[in-house]
């Protein structure tokens, strides 16, 4: 992991890196993909480990160079979920 990531951020952050939105974001957690843990001061947020965030960005990169990234948006788009 890059030293210059902090060890948890919140899932606002979380959201802002990884460019979705907050339903794509909350399925993300429902699902496990990126899990949570509460904050220490406050255990309404949610912050998530900046290594699982760091590592679904490689797999986004990863997805777009292959062309997934597309197949994953539609998926996206058609589940009335999100």
């Amino acid at each position: 992991m890059d030293d210059s990531l902090p060890d948890l951020i919140t899932a606002s952050e979380a959201r802002r890196l990884l460019g979705i939105s907050k339903p794509t974001l909350a399925r993300l957690i429902r699902e496990g993909t990126l899990p949570t843990v509460a904050s220490p001061l406050d255990r309404r947020i949610k912050l998530i480990h900046a290594r699982d965030v760091a590592a679904l960005l490689q797999f986004q990169r990863h997805a777009q160079s292959t062309g997934a990234a597309e197949r994953i948006h539609q998926r996206d788009s058609d589940d009335p979920q999100t």
